[in-house]
């Protein structure tokens, strides 16, 4: 059958140019066209016994057949079509409110309002009905504020690239966040920093020393955010602060790419890793988090899941994302998942209004092409000499 693909804005005026919306589905959870057609006032026709459409309610314009059946479907497409001009669309519209938004954050203020025992909560949430309601208000959450001090950035650069984008990042933090203090580690000082952390020169992607940020920052500080050589700060974003405040203990963005799943790791050059992580994780079908920006709080669990991402990383020593979910996954912490808003990429956050942090991806390279092994053996540094000796 002949398909056309709409582009998600263009959705409802394809829903309210059609005269019937027919579902043939035999097994389905929802399913969701009926509720967006009806939603754009659209008669339907649906089968019994799939999915919620049970539970949506006898409207004219709402026409039903059993599941399977040929001559009752077609029955059904006759009597929808033979009363199409008739019907309400108002009323097509409102079968749908309890599957709204709305209704799914009302749900589930209930549920949260019943399980913290909050009777005020609990009470305006039953009282909730359509989507002009005021929303449940539940008690705020109780943040505790960091003492002065108790914050700092930690950041890596590790040749003239790296230390070029560490300068324009580390000037941008304090133009917007000037009471945080900045730790740099690198082969020497830059300037702006105000903790300089040397260690030496170890891999050409500086991974190393960014994966031992745990360590390698200082000790007093209860919430760390690292950022890569490569990011600008554009307005404050003291909420990476204040969520590990709150209690989260990593605080990291999806990356940046159209397939969110680890399916977008593969490289020509990591085959080994990608089918280790597959067996290891179970699935590619995993969230592929972006290793350039993240914050930590400090405890044994944290500091545990630091140890064993950097063990393995160092089995194959390239890009750190693969060695990020196998340390997850078996040493897991209380995570939170933010946004490309929170990471945004000029490339591939297309639609995307940033909240603060700008990341530049391939700025700080000392190298050209992919690498075939190893970061940190004698071809990588052959291919930074090359690249070097060309600049």
């Amino acid at each position: 059958m002949p398909t056309r693909r709409y582009a998600w804005g263009d959705m409802p005026a394809f829903y309210q140019g059609l005269d019937v919306l027919m579902c043939t589905s035999r097994v389905e959870g929802i399913p969701m066209p009926t509720l967006e057609a009806l939603a754009c006032g659209v008669s339907v026709v649906i089968p019994r016994g799939v999915g919620i459409l049970d539970e949506l309610p006898t409207v004219e314009g709402i026409e039903r057949y059993d599941r399977g059946d040929l001559k009752g479907l077609a029955a059904a497409l006759e009597r929808a079509v033979a009363g199409r001009r008739t019907v309400d669309r108002e009323a097509l519209r409102a079968a749908t409110e309890p599957y709204s938004v709305e209704a799914w954050c009302a749900g589930h203020a209930e549920a949260f309002a019943q399980y913290l025992g909050v009777e005020d909560a609990r009470a305006q949430a039953r009282g909730r009905k359509g989507v002009n309601a005021p929303p449940v208000e539940l008690p705020p959450l109780k943040v505790k504020k960091a003492k002065p001090g108790k914050r700092g950035i930690y950041c890596v650069a590790f040749g003239e690239p790296a230390r070029a984008c560490a300068l324009r990042l580390m000037e941008s933090a304090k133009t917007h966040m000037p009471d945080v203090p900045i730790a740099l580690c690198a082969a020497k000082g830059i300037g702006p920093e105000d903790v300089l952390i040397t260690q030496p020169d170890s891999d050409v992607g500086g991974r190393r020393a960014k994966l031992r940020a745990y360590e390698l920052a200082p000790g007093e500080w209860g919430a760390v955010l690292y950022l890569d050589a490569d990011t600008e700060v554009v307005a404050p974003i003291y909420r990476f602060f204040e969520w590990i405040e709150a209690g989260w203990e990593f605080v990291i963005t999806k990356d940046p790419h159209l397939m969110d799943t680890m399916h977008a790791f593969e490289r020509r050059n990591n085959k080994r890793e990608l089918l280790e992580t597959e067996q290891r994780v179970r699935t590619l079908h995993t969230l592929q988090w972006n290793g350039g920006v993240w914050a930590f709080g400090r405890n044994a669990r944290v500091k545990g899941f630091f140890d064993r991402w950097l063990r393995e990383w160092e089995v194959h020593a390239q890009r750190d994302q693969g060695a990020l979910v196998r340390a997850m996954y078996e040493a897991p912490l209380k995570v939170l998942t933010l946004g490309n808003e929170w990471n945004t990429f000029l490339k591939y956050s297309k639609g995307v209004t940033t909240a603060g942090l700008m990341h530049y991806p391939g700025d700080a390279r000392r190298w050209k092409g992919m690498l075939p092994g190893r970061i940190d053996s004698a071809e990588a540094w052959a291919a930074v000499r090359r690249h070097e000796g060309k600049r």
